[in-house]
């Protein structure tokens, strides 16, 4: 078992090599910025990195993201860290968005619906604190009221 690395759960557990779960990994990463309809500036500019390294990361060739990074990425995209790191073979599949209270699906509910400017503007807000994140939807509802006025 030295050198592999077990993912899923027990019942449905499989084991990957090191390069595996490379693989896997810059697969997926690319397959979710592809299917958002991003850049890889976009990304590497809500990571808050340089371009070059998010495109290291993808270069089936050089290094991976390190955990921390794949957690963010994994936020950014609103998969699991296990969709990055598994070998899915489909692509990712659209997950609507809903309403927790009313399970109704909202609005421009898919990352692909939004302009660039407004998938920017996600993928920094998902980066923020619990606290940051009420900051900004404070923000946003003052300036919802005041356009709307």
């Amino acid at each position: 078992m030295k050198g592999r690395i077990i993912m899923g759960d027990i019942k449905n557990s499989k084991e990957y090599t090191p390069e595996q779960v490379k693989e896997n990994i810059k697969r997926n990463i690319a397959a979710l910025r592809i299917h958002n309809g991003l850049k890889k500036r976009d990304v590497a500019n809500a990571l808050g990195i340089k371009e070059n390294t998010y495109r290291i990361w993808e270069d089936p060739s050089r290094s991976c993201p390190k955990p921390h990074d794949i957690v963010k990425l994994a936020a950014i995209y609103n998969v699991s860290c296990d969709f990055i790191l598994n070998d899915n073979e489909t692509a990712p599949a659209n997950q609507v968005a809903c309403d927790s209270e009313y399970n109704v699906p909202k609005k421009k509910t898919y990352l692909t619906e939004l302009d660039s400017f407004e998938k920017l503007l996600v993928m920094k807000a998902r980066r923020l604190s619990p606290a940051g994140k009420q900051k900004i939807g404070e923000e946003l509802s003052k300036l919802l009221e005041e356009e709307e006025a």
